[in-house]
């Protein structure tokens, strides 16, 4: 009889538990925030006219857009001028590329305040070469980082935070790959890695803000074959020194908002890091492209569509989002046959589109 009445408490005890951790689960789950996706048209229908009288798209809004969604830039091929575009719509900045001897614009990143702009420019009168411009609001356009010769290119940049340096590709047919770091303020230029032709490649520089790294790819190529090695990679601006990560598949780097966690994108899964490069967790969301971190750093969202066993292109392809810690994923745009190109977050918990 002892032993029966010992059973009892400790069975009432575990009962207890159970139904206060299902309670707090429950009250868990009906604190999150519900993320969802809504048409930037929606939000702007000001856009539309721009739209419908220049062929100027809300997914060239998107793709070009500043940090805080309030601008963009479109480029007229005839007139040979690139606009800053408000939401409105509205036209608030040219630019003459075509009396400089420019014309079509490539890669592109906008300064954390919104008021800078650097741009990849096809250059005629320097042999084909694509130099990085800075311009302004104040309507002033410079080159900023010089490309010379043939097919050389500086692509990719990426601003530190607080505005002062950015991190850029400079690709070469004579000297192969090469990443930097520009200061603005004091000129200085820092080589974070260099790959000579034929030995593979190196890109797709990210900057990890406050912590003064920069994060990127490096492509080495196996002695004597065709194929190559993928890694990722830190690089410290303060100390020049670097650090390899990751080994393995790996195509795109994206970091955290608040600059705890790096996230890799290495297939069907998201890997996530630390600052300091030591692997935390996997996310499987399958297929995916473009991952994108919400402004409160809960959710990663991306595009994921049906993949054409032919083409192995993703068609019909959607906004997902799935949770960093649940790993629970969602389709924010469940409408059948839609097709999205390009999203960006508006706030901590909406996508647009």
């Amino acid at each position: 009889m002892r032993k029966n009445r010992m059973i009892i408490p400790t069975v009432i005890i575990l009962i207890i538990f159970a139904s206060s951790f299902q309670s707090s689960a429950q009250s868990k789950k009906g604190t999150e925030p519900q993320v969802k996706a809504v048409r930037f048209l929606k939000l702007y229908p000001s856009l539309a006219k721009l739209t419908i009288s220049t062929g100027f798209s809300s997914r060239w809004f998107l793709k070009n857009a500043s940090p805080k969604l309030d601008k963009s830039y479109s480029y007229d091929r005839h007139e040979g001028k690139l606009y800053f575009i408000n939401r409105k719509g509205q036209k608030i900045q040219a630019f003459d590329l075509k009396s400089l001897g420019l014309y079509g614009p490539g890669h592109s990143a906008w300064s954390p305040d919104g008021n800078m702009l650097l741009c990849s420019i096809f250059n005629r009168n320097k042999g084909g070469a694509s130099p990085l411009y800075l311009l302004k609001m104040n309507g002033s356009i410079r080159e900023i980082v010089a490309a010379e010769g043939r097919r050389e290119q500086i692509l990719q940049p990426s601003w530190s935070f607080d505005g002062r340096m950015f991190v850029y590709l400079k690709s070469s047919t004579r000297s192969g790959h090469e990443i930097w770091v520009k200061n603005i303020e004091s000129g200085e230029d820092i080589l974070v890695e260099r790959v000579p032709i034929g030995r593979g490649a190196c890109g797709n520089p990210v900057w990890f803000n406050r912590h003064q790294k920069v994060l990127y790819l490096k492509f080495r190529r196996i002695k004597n074959r065709w194929q190559h090695i993928e890694e990722l990679w830190i690089f410290d601006v303060g100390t020049k020194q670097k650090k390899k990560i990751y080994e393995g598949r790996i195509a795109t780097v994206f970091v955290s908002p608040d600059d705890n966690l790096i996230g890799a994108d290495i297939g069907n899964y998201f890997s996530l890091f630390d600052i300091n490069g030591n692997f935390i967790k996997n996310l499987e969301p399958g297929s995916s492209i473009k991952p994108s971190w919400s402004p409160d750093g809960l959710y990663i969202a991306y595009l994921k569509g049906k993949v054409n066993p032919v083409t192995e292109i993703s068609i019909n392809r959607h906004i997902h989002a799935i949770n960093i810690n649940t790993g629970i994923d969602k389709d924010l745009t469940p409408v059948p046959g839609l097709e999205v190109d390009e999203f960006r977050w508006l706030n901590d918990n909406t996508v647009v589109y």
